[in-house]
């Protein structure tokens, strides 16, 4: 399931409405297994993820000070503010749909696939939260070509299983 704009709003505050299917489902399904559909499955699954509540830590402590009450022409001044569709939950459907893409990692199980699988979720996790990817390589001292190849690589590796386990499209 995924966000998107409402074409008319009903309000300043309600911009953002739940479409039908995935972002992945709604374009045309290919006939085997692709990187490029794996790739957008894998993508989807992880903005799912980013978007489950994190444990927030301990409390934090609390204030000597009261608690302030608002009145309503206090509410009425204050600006509403956009809504941001990362900020909703993922619903039971969602989180089953990242669970079952998420197992496709288990195909890069083993020390010969470290490499390929710390790449995926590096480049993943840099797509979701909208990081550059170059940034990252710099980080870790890795060339940005190495890091786009692994990724590819892990992408095809687990397309080409998925076609030879014959695991349904979707």
């Amino acid at each position: 399931m995924v966000y998107c704009q409402r074409a008319e709003p009903r309000d300043d505050r309600n911009k953002w409405e739940r479409c039908e299917g995935s972002a992945s489902q709604q374009s045309t399904v290919p006939s085997a297994w692709t990187a490029e559909h794996v790739e957008a499955q894998l993508l989807e699954a992880w903005r799912i993820d980013y978007r489950l509540p994190r444990a927030g830590g301990p409390k934090k402590p609390g204030s000597a000070h009261p608690a302030i009450k608002h009145d309503g022409d206090d509410v009425a001044e204050w600006e509403t503010t956009e809504i941001n569709p990362t900020q909703f939950a993922p619903t039971r459907e969602e989180v089953s749909f990242m669970e079952r893409i998420f197992d496709w990692l288990l195909i890069l199980i083993g020390a010969a696939f470290e490499h390929l699988r710390m790449a995926l979720k590096a480049w993943m996790t840099t797509e979701v939260r909208g990081g550059s990817h170059a940034a990252h390589c710099r980080k870790n001292g890795l060339l940005l070509a190495t890091f786009t190849a692994w990724k590819n690589e892990a992408v095809e590796l687990i397309a080409r299983r998925l076609n030879q386990d014959r695991v349904a499209i979707f």
